[in-house]
């Protein structure tokens, strides 16, 4: 966050907004909490994460209810013998697998501008 950092990676540090007006400000509706999801997206995500999960084996089940239940890697990684790295190796394979169940069919990426 230093300027030193900020000129050689080409970014910029400010401030939040400390008011806002009537119509609010830019960053309200992004810091709004919604923990409220639709019912058909709840029935979804139900059925569909079960059915993702019974495609693991019997221990990464085990992880990914560890991480879900908001363990920390270290914490899961003590709990199975492993390192805090695997398990956040295994993480972004579960992120993976999820994506991939969930749209099987990716769409291509647009070509870098």
């Amino acid at each position: 966050m230093s300027s030193v950092a900020q000129q050689r990676r080409s970014f910029t540090v400010s401030s939040l907004p400390q008011g806002s007006s009537l119509e609010g400000n830019v960053f309200d509706e992004a810091l709004r909490d919604n923990t409220q999801s639709a019912v058909p997206d709840q029935a979804a995500f139900r059925s569909d994460f079960r059915a993702w999960r019974k495609s693991l084996t019997r221990r990464n089940r085990a992880i990914v209810e560890q991480l879900a239940l908001g363990h920390t890697s270290t914490e899961v990684a003590r709990r199975f013998s492993v390192s805090a790295g695997r398990i956040s190796q295994l993480r972004r394979q579960f992120h993976d697998g999820w994506r991939a169940f969930c749209d099987p069919v990716p769409q291509k990426e647009s070509p870098p501008l």
